[in-house]
C-alpha cells in the first residue's frame, strides 16, 4: 500500500534525509519485447504488483528529492534465495524443471546495495532508476548457472513453461528493465548478470 512508503517520507523529510523506495518489476506488465524505460507506463497485472505501485506514487506525490529504485530477481548471501533453493533441490533430487519463457535479470543484493549508495553519494537528480544487472537470462538459464557454480551438471535441469508452475502472483514474463538514466546521471550501471553472478556464487552458495 501508500501508506508505508507515506510515513517514510514523512520521517525522512523529518530528518532532513533522502528517501529512496525500492519497488520491484511487478509494477510492469511483462509484455514488452525491449527493456522497459524508467518512464514506461505502469500496469500492474496483481494485488502485490498494485501495492508496489501505489508506494512509487506516494513517494512522488510526498517527497520532491525521492530516489525510486526498482529491481528484480535479487538474491544474496543472507536469507533464502533462487540459486540456493536449485542448487540444494538439485543436489537433493539430482534434476529438477525450471521455466524458461520469463527472462529478467538476476541481481545481487550486494550490487543493489552499492548502487543505491553511490546514487545517493553522487546526488543523482530525483527520478527513478533501474537497479538490476545489466544483459538477460531466463530462470532456467540462471539455474543452470547456479548449478553449475555449486559442482552440479546444469544438464540436469530441465526446460519447463509459466503454464506447470502458476504463482498466486503472476511473474511478468519479460522483466528486462533498461538503464538509460543511470546513464544519464553519470553513474556506472552493475555489471552483466553473468559476470556478477560468478563474482557472488562463492559468498551466495556457502
Amino acid at each position: 500500500t501508500a501508506a508505508g512508503p507515506a510515513l517514510l517520507d514523512r520521517a525522512a523529510r523529518a530528518a532532513g534525509a533522502r528517501l529512496v523506495q525500492v519497488p520491484t518489476d511487478y509494477v510492469f506488465d511483462g509484455h514488452a519485447d525491449r527493456p522497459y524505460a524508467e518512464d514506461a507506463p505502469i500496469l500492474p497485472r496483481s494485488a502485490y504488483g498494485r501495492t508496489k505501485a501505489s508506494g512509487e506514487w506516494a513517494v512522488r506525490a510526498g517527497a520532491p528529492d525521492h530516489l525510486v529504485v526498482r529491481t528484480a530477481w535479487l538474491y544474496g548471501a543472507h536469507g533464502g534465495c533462487f540459486p540456493k533453493t536449485i542448487a540444494r533441490v538439485a543436489a537433493e533430487k539430482g534434476g529438477l524443471d525450471v521455466v524458461a519463457d520469463q527472462v529478467g535479470q538476476p541481481t545481487w543484493t550486494a550490487d543493489l546495495a552499492d548502487l543505491v549508495e553511490r546514487l545517493v553519494a553522487s546526488g543523482a537528480p530525483a527520478g527513478t532508476y533501474h537497479g538490476t544487472s545489466q544483459g538477460r537470462t531466463s530462470w532456467h538459464g540462471f539455474a543452470r548457472a547456479a548449478v553449475a557454480a555449486a559442482g552440479l551438471d546444469p544438464a540436469i535441469v530441465r526446460e519447463t513453461t509459466s503454464e506447470k508452475f502458476v504463482r498466486p502472483a503472476p511473474r511478468p514474463a519479460y522483466s528486462v528493465l533498461g538503464h538509460e538514466a543511470l546513464r544519464a546521471a553519470g553513474v556506472e550501471r552493475i555489471g552483466d548478470w553473468a559476470a556478477r553472478w560468478e563474482a557472488a556464487a562463492g559468498s551466495v552458495l556457502a
